[in-house]
C-alpha cells in the first residue's frame, strides 16, 4: 500500500491526506500521524469530521469546500498533478 501524503492540516491534531485509493483523515497521536478514517467522497470527510468533533481552521474549511465531491474527480483534476509538500501546510 502506498504511504499517505498529507494535503493540509485541518487542526493542530487532524490532517487530510491521500494515497493511491482515497482521502484519509489522520490524527496526531503522541507526535505521530495515524490514519483514522478512509473516505472517497467529500460528504464522507464531513461526516467523519462531525462524528470525531473536528472543527477545522477557517482556511482549512475553505480548502475542504474547494475539493471536488469525490476522490476520483480530485485525481482526475488536481490530484493527478499533486506533489506532496516537504511539510504539511498549517492552514488557519
Amino acid at each position: 500500500m502506498a504511504k499517505a501524503s498529507q494535503l493540509f492540516l485541518m487542526t493542530r491534531e487532524w490532517a487530510l491526506a491521500t494515497d493511491d485509493h482515497q482521502w484519509i483523515l489522520q490524527k496526531r497521536v503522541g507526535g505521530v500521524w495515524q490514519d483514522q478514517r478512509f473516505v472517497r467522497s467529500k460528504a464522507g470527510i464531513v461526516r467523519c469530521m462531525e462524528r470525531d468533533g473536528v472543527r477545522p481552521f477557517k482556511s482549512a474549511q475553505r480548502a475542504l469546500d474547494a475539493l471536488p465531491e469525490t476522490w476520483r474527480d480530485w485525481v482526475s483534476s488536481v490530484g493527478a498533478h499533486y506533489r506532496p509538500p516537504a511539510r504539511p501546510r498549517l492552514l488557519h
